[in-house]
C-alpha cells in the first residue's frame, strides 16, 4: 500500500509517456479530443490540493481494511486494479461532492468489484458473482447499504439500462442515490482501461464530468503505477 501514500502525500512521481510505448497515441488522441471540446483536464497538484482531508482520511482507513485474501489473484484484475480503482473513486467522488457516507460504500464497491471474477476475460456476470460474495461486510453495514453495494457491484459489469431492474431487486430504498454510485464506480473502473492495449477509454462512455476530465490523468498514473511501487 505504500503505492497509496505516495500518490495522497503528493509524492507520486510522474515521468513522461514514452513516444514509443503502446498507450502514446492514445493517450496524446484522446487529450487532443478533450481540449477541442474545451475541457479542462484535471493536474495531479489540483487533484491533491482539492480533495478535503475528510475524504482522505476515510479513504486511509477503508484501504486500511482491504482484506487481499478476498481479491481475484490476477495481474489484470487483482490488487493493484482494484487500487487504482479505488483512487479513480475517491478523486471522482471528491470532485462532484459526493455525500461521505455515500463515499464509504462506493470506496468498499472500488474494493471488492472484482471478487466474481473466475478469470480475465470479458464477463457480464463477475459483478452478479461478486454481489453473492460480500457477506463478510454485514457486521459493518446496515442491510440497506448492503444493498446498494450489491446492487453497485452487479451492474458495473452490464450495461447501464439493467440498473434499475437490479435495484429493485435489491430493494434500494434510494434510486438516485444509488445511480449516483453506480456511474462513479464504473467511471472508475473505466478509467483503469488505461492499464490495456485495447480497448481504450472512450470519452462517450464515460457518465461523470469529472472523470472526462480524468482520462490523460489516468494514463499518466497507469504508466508510473509500478515504478511507484518500488
Amino acid at each position: 500500500m505504500d503505492v497509496l501514500k505516495r500518490f495522497i502525500n503528493g509524492d507520486y512521481i510522474f515521468k513522461p509517456i514514452d513516444k514509443e510505448d503502446i498507450i502514446y497515441q492514445s493517450y496524446i488522441d484522446i487529450k487532443n479530443k478533450l481540449q477541442q471540446q474545451n475541457i479542462k483536464l484535471l493536474s495531479y497538484n489540483e487533484i491533491i490540493s482539492t480533495i478535503p482531508k475528510m475524504y482522505i482520511n476515510e479513504f486511509n482507513k477503508l484501504m486500511k481494511n482491504l482484506d487481499i485474501d478476498k481479491l481475484y489473484s490476477s495481474p489484470i484484475h487483482g490488487i493493484d486494479h482494484n487500487i487504482r480503482v479505488a483512487v479513480f473513486a475517491l478523486i471522482i467522488s471528491a470532485f462532484e461532492k459526493i455525500d461521505l457516507d455515500d463515499f464509504k460504500i462506493i470506496i468498499e464497491c472500488a474494493k471488492y468489484h472484482d471478487i466474481g471474477r473466475v478469470n480475465d476475460l470479458e464477463d457480464i456476470t463477475h459483478g452478479f458473482m461478486g454481489a453473492r460474495k460480500i457477506d463478510f461486510l454485514e457486521s459493518k453495514y446496515s442491510s440497506s447499504e448492503l444493498s446498494y453495494m450489491r446492487t453497485v457491484i452487479t451492474v458495473h459489469s452490464l450495461p447501464d439500462d439493467s440498473f434499475k431492474r437490479i435495484a429493485l431487486l435489491n430493494d434500494v430504498d434510494d434510486m438516485e442515490r444509488c445511480r449516483k454510485m453506480f456511474h462513479i464506480l464504473k467511471d472508475a473502473d473505466g478509467l483503469d482501461r488505461a492499464r490495456l492495449e485495447w480497448p481504450y477509454i472512450d470519452i462517450d462512455y464515460l457518465r461523470t464530468f469529472t472523470a472526462k476530465r480524468l482520462i490523460p490523468f489516468a494514463y499518466e498514473l497507469n504508466y508510473n503505477y509500478e515504478y511507484n511501487t518500488k
